[in-house]
């Protein structure tokens, strides 16, 4: 490497010589004027360190063992009043380790001077560093906590080295893990000064310490990590109030520490780290709708969608290892209830990703999905809005997962159960799943009814999905009662089919020919209660007859079609009467153009648009 500095080469030598002056104040200023050499922020998202890594190559010629700071360190933490001031001291070294913690051949040497500077550090000096943890005082706390994460940074044996060392139950660490406040109008997000680490929430410099324990390939020290439940919740559970840049770089390696194939975490570990405080977070960040947010919205989602549809990160239940209806239900700590929680949260409605993420989760877990549609945490109320369109939409995109999950519950009870019957608790549930309350006799009844021909569609729609799942599930009622797997018959056009049983493979042994009373009992058990939660064949009837009676022309025109001539009736760009076009404006508010129509130039196309509707 050549020589470094050629123009300035005589104040870098009066720095190097100020730092062993016997004046602290002297020596304080050599400090500040070779951090700014080596960089202003000594964060490890700064990609170029071309001109850092000079100033350290000509240090390290200078002081190789680098004697002179640590002589300033012994000075420093000498008193109680000097140690007030060495702050700028550790950030040096911070900057400084940051240096040459890469494989190059040619920094080897300097890379091997480094790492020993760091574990002393790490190893004799560790009761200095909780001291300016516990001070109270900022630039000490974020100075203490940057040497620690350069240190630990520069490789798998310096970070094993921190966390074998480091006592992580310090009381003051869930502290520092704690979002910074915001003035009233600013988002604590927002007001963050890149330009100096002393003056960063302390909260950044913590996240920074977890990162650099968390390296990708070493499964035996990220799973200490994500073993340590002060790291973990401290760095996830207030993820969604950091900004953009640090949420990036926590998902990352998030995805490559953790998600990952060949990251060797168990899923029950993974289920302890993806807590549903964590899922919180997750589900927040993907929601965000500025455009310096949007690359972590997206590996947000990203994740969420892998970790929603993948069994093997413990929240997905396998499908073999699917417990009972009940246990889905009651048992809140379980994957498949955190997964039915993390769901519910979602803005399905109002995201596209979160949409998706729900959709694929219920097709990943079907029993999930009729449990999720069940529970709707949106009104299906019939109106003409958006909100309602998406919402019977996304209940249209789950209607084939609820008529799997009918077949597993079923299945999973012949297992089980053998050939007893299913009590009333999963008879209720069944109807549930089939007709979920949020689309019970009334609400379809009334968007049958409704007068938006939109609106009565897309009811229509839901009611043969719902239709669908009631066949399916009479049809597998009646192959459980005669031995076969469910789904094992065909699907009917309607409930009420009786398809022709064919041959298969027996659940439990039992054959066609056991007594199957009880099973017809249950089945129509299950019919009726269906039924009753059906809107009346005269509304669907109704609405059938009113498809084929003759349209009347309409009397209300819409605000476009009200630029009509008050006095011919004709279109504005037609009107001969003179009146002009404020005049022609008159009608716009009446809405109205009489009930003579033969006035009215149906040579425009949105008349025939009209009168077509």
């Amino acid at each position: 490497m050549s020589q470094p500095f050629d123009d300035d080469s005589e104040i870098m030598t009066e720095v190097f010589t100020d730092l062993s002056s016997p004046e602290d104040e002297v020596a304080r200023k050599a400090v500040k004027r070779l951090r700014s050499k080596l960089s202003q922020s000594g964060l490890p998202e700064d990609d170029d360190r071309t001109s850092a890594e000079l100033t350290a190559f000509q240090y390290l010629r200078h002081s190789p063992d680098c004697a002179d700071l640590t002589a300033l360190w012994e000075r420093f933490h000498s008193t109680s009043d000097s140690q007030r001031k060495a702050a700028p001291l550790l950030a040096l070294l911070a900057s400084l380790l940051r240096c040459f913690a890469g494989d190059k051949i040619e920094h080897r040497a300097f890379k091997l001077q480094l790492d020993g500077l760091a574990s002393s550090m790490i190893t004799r000096r560790l009761n200095a560093l909780y001291s300016h943890l516990s001070s109270g005082t900022r630039s000490r706390i974020n100075a203490a906590l940057a040497l620690i994460s350069a240190s630990s940074s520069r490789s798998a044996k310096l970070a094993a080295e921190v966390f074998s060392n480091f006592d992580f139950t310090l009381s003051v660490l869930p502290k520092l893990a704690t979002p910074p406040k915001a003035t009233e109008g600013e988002d604590a997000r927002d007001v963050v000064d890149r330009t100096d680490l002393l003056q960063l929430p302390s909260r950044h410099l913590f996240v920074d310490l977890v990162l650099s324990l968390l390296q990708p390939g070493e499964r035996i020290g990220n799973r200490s990590t994500f073993s340590n439940k002060v790291l973990c919740a401290g760095v996830l559970h207030a993820l969604s109030q950091d900004p953009p840049g640090l949420q990036l770089r926590v998902l990352q390696r998030l995805q490559r520490c953790l998600l990952s194939p060949d990251s060797g975490i168990a899923p029950r570990l993974k289920t302890v780290v993806l807590g549903d405080s964590a899922l919180d977070q997750l589900a927040s960040i993907s929601s965000a709708s500025k455009p310096d947010a949007k690359a972590a919205a997206d590996l947000s989602a990203e994740i969420l969608l892998e970790v929603c549809t993948n069994p093997q990160h413990g929240l997905c239940p396998r499908s073999s290892k699917l417990g009972s209806v009940a246990d889905l239900v009651k048992d809140s700590k379980g994957g498949a209830g955190r997964l039915l929680r993390l769901l519910q949260r979602l803005r399905a409605v109002d995201l596209a990703p979160h949409a998706r993420i729900v959709v694929a989760a219920g097709r990943a877990c079907p029993p999930v999905a009729a449990a999720y549609l069940a529970s709707l945490p949106y009104s299906l109320e019939p109106r003409v809005s958006a909100r309602w369109f998406g919402t019977a939409a996304l209940a249209m995109n789950l209607v084939p997962s609820v008529q799997a999950a009918l077949a597993a519950v079923l299945r999973q009870h012949c297992l089980q159960a053998g050939a007893s019957v299913p009590d009333t608790s999963l008879q209720r549930t069944l109807i549930r799943w089939v007709v979920p309350p949020a689309l019970g006799k009334a609400v379809l009844g009334r968007g049958i009814q409704h007068p938006s021909l939109l609106v009565r569609l897309m009811t229509l729609n839901l009611l043969q999905g719902v239709l669908h799942c009631f066949a399916a599930l009479l049809r597998d009622i009646r192959c459980s009662a005669s031995g076969l797997k469910p789904s094992a018959a065909p699907a009917g056009d309607y409930p009420g089919h009786d398809a022709e049983l064919p041959g298969g493979a027996l659940v439990g042994g039992r054959g066609v020919g056991v007594d199957t009373r009880e099973w017809m009992e249950f089945l129509e058990a299950v019919r009726q209660g269906v039924r009753l939660n059906l809107p009346d064949a005269q509304i669907i009837l109704a609405a059938h007859a009113l498809l084929h009676k003759p349209a009347a022309v309409p009397t209300l025109v819409p605000p476009v079609l009200s630029e009509a001539c008050w006095k011919c009736r004709a279109w504005r760009s037609l009107c001969k009467c003179g009146n002009g076009p404020d005049t022609c404006r008159r009608v716009r508010d009446e809405g109205l153009i009489g009930t003579d129509t033969s006035t009215v130039k149906y040579g425009h196309p949105l008349r025939r648009i009209v009168d077509g509707v």
